[in-house]
């Protein structure tokens, strides 16, 4: 154990703080304060997908400030450290997080979530006076299963409605995946569904595997806490013209993380990439407005979605690693 700190240590000085390696003899041992400091540190300058915001906010200054200007005596001061330094960033997804948010992340969206029911998909039919069938698709949260769910609700229908309604209200995302999949139900082969950039690498697009109905006239119902893997649902069937918005605007989350564990048993949540509508522009912090506007049409959320802004502002994860 001794000897692995060493190692840790004599790496990170060198590393992280700039130095020409010290001789053998001359180890600079760094606290494990320290360390966690320039753990968090490094996570950002490796993963942030913003590199000039990153120039902007004079990150590798940081580097000096925080680990050579700055002592620490507890753990408690240099997560608090670590938070101030993380917030010069201005991103309120890029942040530091306890062990038990930590938990609720992973149970939530690591690995799509699981394929149970908790989605809520649910259809309703109605004719209208004039004689015209119409159908409400209820989607409260999508996850791995949901795709699935939503064929089969579909394919239950005797007769092709006049017009399908897709409830969002309150649908606060979930799974990436499956957000793609279900948009691919509504439309051509080939048609775009979202484009993911990151700070190295291509444009990575995801479009539409094989030709889904693209005849049944869609309105989509969507309010304030529709958000995350659900609007890029909304971004995909909009922007190519399959269906129009009723409600009030989104929430506005474009953007995909990573979870860094970090040493204390906390982690830190990375902004990674940015996902682009169809058309190439980004609906971070602005969301869609509606087509026609809805007074009143926020869903009730449950008692038990008392953490819902924050699992919206948490979002599109794409996985946990360590450091």
């Amino acid at each position: 154990a001794v000897g692995r700190r060493a190692a840790l240590a004599l790496a990170a000085s060198s590393a992280l703080l700039g130095a020409p390696p010290p001789p053998a003899r001359a180890v600079v041992e760094l606290s494990e304060e320290q360390l966690f400091v320039a753990q968090a540190w490094g996570s950002v300058k490796q993963a942030y997908f913003d590199a000039k915001r990153l120039a902007e906010v004079d990150w590798e200054g940081k580097r000096k400030r925080y680990l050579r200007e700055i002592s620490y005596r507890t753990m408690a001061e240099a997560r608090a450290a670590v938070r101030e330094m993380v917030a010069t960033l201005d991103d309120r997804w890029t942040r530091l997080i306890s062990a038990e948010e930590l938990a609720l992340t992973a149970g939530r969206y690591i690995d799509a979530g699981s394929a149970d029911a908790s989605d809520g998909v649910e259809l309703l039919t109605a004719d209208t006076t004039g004689g015209r069938k119409l159908a409400l698709l209820r989607v409260a949260r999508i996850s791995k299963g949901t795709p699935g769910r939503v064929r089969a609700a579909l394919a239950g229908l005797s007769t092709p409605p006049d017009e399908l309604w897709i409830d969002l209200r309150g649908n606060l995302g979930g799974s990436f995946s499956a957000a793609v999949e279900i948009a691919g139900i509504f439309l051509a082969r080939e048609q775009r569904i979202v484009a993911v950039r990151r700070r190295n690498g291509p444009l990575e697009v995801f479009n539409a595997l094989e030709d889904g109905n693209t005849e049944m006239p869609l309105h989509l119902l969507v309010d304030r806490n529709t958000a995350s893997a659900a609007e890029v649902l909304v971004g995909a069937l909009r922007d190519n013209d399959r269906a129009d918005l009723r409600g009030e605007r989104t929430y506005g989350k474009g953007v995909i993380q990573t979870v860094v564990k970090l040493s204390d048993g906390s982690a830190l949540e990375v902004t990674v990439a940015r996902y682009e509508t169809p058309s190439g522009r980004s609906i971070n912090k602005s969301g869609f407005e509606p087509d026609v506007q809805l007074s009143s049409c926020a869903a009730q959320l449950p008692a038990s979605e008392s953490t819902s802004r924050a699992e919206a502002e948490r979002g599109l994860v794409l996985s946990v690693r360590e450091s």
